[in-house]
């Protein structure tokens, strides 16, 4: 079964933990959401085929792992927050840009029933953001709610569509990616065990790890 991983970025109390546990477990967390939940797996039906996704939350405090390398970086925003729509360009897209331009991006705006309830205003209209985000290069966005599982499915079909259209036109990226992905496990095998696990660059010493990521930067 192929496998696919995604890193999940967003300002705290936007709805990343949620998001994950309602597409992972099928339940949403109630009153009580962890700041940040440990890595989920789910699996989805796309195309007559079972793929895997392994979902990594992120804390705003640490985003280390940003640099797994994924095959979609995954940035939320509340749809009654403006800051943490402003932060997409303020410090998401900066972030992600220094790490790599071969991963393909998908905006996911939260706490969709919110805004249809009217509880509580929400900052510009759809097409508005629509427009921003086309501006900052982004065209794939999806609006949702966890509480009502309203568009979940949807984001994770249009992932691996994402997915699957990038691949196509970023193959040399691609490979690239993979053996960022193979290094990065055997500096994980040295740093567990004192020795190279794997045969990865053994016939050509000229790659080190930070020179690798530069090359994908």
């Amino acid at each position: 079964m192929e496998t696919l991983k995604y890193v999940i970025l967003g300002d705290r109390s936007v709805g990343k933990t949620s998001l994950i546990l309602k597409q992972s477990t099928g339940n949403f967390p109630g009153e009580y959401t962890p700041k940040c939940c440990k890595s989920q797996m789910s699996i989805l039906r796309y195309k007559h085929k079972q793929i895997g996704i392994h979902l990594i939350d992120t804390d705003t405090t640490n985003t280390t792992t940003c640099e797994l390398c994924p095959h979609l970086f995954i940035i939320c925003f509340s749809l009654t927050d403006y800051q943490s729509f402003q932060n997409i360009q303020k410090k998401y897209l900066p972030l992600l840009k220094s790490i790599s331009n071969s991963i393909p991006i998908l905006v996911v705006g939260t706490k969709l029933d919110l805004v249809k309830s009217k509880k509580k205003k929400q900052f510009l209209t759809k097409q508005n953001r629509i427009k921003i985000l086309k501006k900052l290069g982004i065209s794939n966005y999806v609006e949702c709610s966890s509480l009502k599982n309203k568009h979940i499915k949807k984001i994770f079909q249009k992932s691996i569509s994402i997915i699957k259209c990038f691949s196509k036109n970023h193959k040399t990226d691609k490979k690239i990616c993979q053996n960022v992905r193979k290094l990065k496990k055997n500096e994980d095998y040295i740093h567990r065990f004192g020795f190279l696990h794997t045969n990865f660059a053994k016939n050509d010493q000229k790659y080190s790890s930070s020179s690798l990521l530069k090359f994908v930067q």
